[in-house]
């Protein structure tokens, strides 16, 4: 058929655009079956292994305490709402492998492990010498504490949820120790297994005691216990970064070096600090050359008039106050 035959005035002819439309519907049709089928196909496991087989999860499954369950059991949601969410993850899934590119995380169904551990959720758990309480924090995800529960693989890393975690929401008065037994039922975190906790006051905790999280310190120690060493108060008061000079000054920064570096100071002032003992004579090019802002971060500016007034001083050319008097 020529080009003009197909036209009439314009128009692709009926016959033309019959088939168009015929077409079109069974792209359409065809991508909705894929949308469709492919989210039926995720919600009965079909096709997991096709690329998981190359990795090492599906081996992991069978030897973990999950091996009972399939992969739909965990990773989608028991909603049929959810079908057609999960027919696009499938076909980004598909289309990325086409693409080599890594499809990313699949998806943790919470409701799927609560189903199975109601039992655990409503009442205390005891394991590794702690007792647990889910219902205190049932808002957060499963994974948050159990991550490679379903299949762990020995190359990554899944960090276990530590003393310090839960002090962030759970304060605890150093003054009222007993209290510790509400989730302390052993030593398992103590004497076992590679916690924040053994870093910190295991051998050597002098020196590595500072690697925890020290706002979590005065949970078991007063406040006292730590100024007998450091000589104030550690963590610091909120107000530290306005108060801490006098406190640098009074110690000569001997007790600041027992945690930071003296370039953790200059990297915030600008210059070495404390002030070294041949400051004096050179103050004044670095105050020209750092600017008034860096000196009035710690000193007043009459700090400078105490010594540099107007009227100590001859009419000398190059000779001023910086305060145009």
């Amino acid at each position: 058929m020529s080009l003009r035959a197909t036209r009439v005035r314009g128009h692709l002819t009926p016959a033309v655009r019959r088939r168009v439309r015929i077409g079109a519907a069974a792209l359409g049709f065809l991508l909705l079956a894929l949308w469709i089928g492919g989210g039926i196909l995720v919600h009965q496991g079909v096709g997991c292994t096709a690329c998981h087989s190359m990795r090492p999860y599906s081996e992991a499954l069978t030897l973990g305490g999950h091996s009972d369950q399939g992969c739909a059991d965990c990773h989608v949601e028991s909603s049929l709402l959810a079908i057609p969410a999960d027919g696009l993850r499938m076909m980004g899934w598909i289309g990325g492998t086409m693409l080599g590119r890594d499809p990313g995380p699949t998806h943790d169904d919470d409701g799927a492990c609560r189903e199975c551990h109601a039992a655990e959720l409503d009442g205390v758990v005891a394991s590794r010498g702690v007792s647990v309480r889910h219902s205190d924090f049932i808002a957060q995800p499963c994974d948050t504490c159990h991550a490679g529960t379903g299949h762990r693989v020995e190359y990554r890393y899944y960090r276990l949820l530590e003393m310090d975690d839960c002090l962030v929401c759970h304060k605890a008065a150093a003054t009222d120790t007993d209290s510790c037994g509400l989730c302390h039922t052993g030593d398992a975190e103590r004497v076992a297994g590679d916690t924040s906790w053994r870093s910190t006051h295991g051998e050597g905790w002098e020196s590595t005691h500072g690697m925890g999280e020290i706002s979590t310190c005065i949970s078991c120690h007063v406040p006292a216990y730590c100024v007998q060493c450091h000589g104030t108060r550690i963590p610091h008061p909120t107000d530290w970064p306005a108060s801490h000079g006098a406190s640098a000054i009074a110690a000569a920064g001997s007790g600041c070096a027992t945690c930071h570096d003296p370039a953790w100071c200059a990297d915030c002032h600008g210059l070495e600090m404390p002030h070294a003992a041949t400051f004096l004579p050179v103050h004044g090019l670095e105050a020209r050359e750092l600017g008034d802002a860096a000196c009035n971060r710690c000193h007043p500016a009459v700090t400078c008039d105490v010594c540099h007034y107007a009227s100590s001083h001859p009419d000398v050319p190059g000779v001023t106050t910086g305060h145009g008097w």
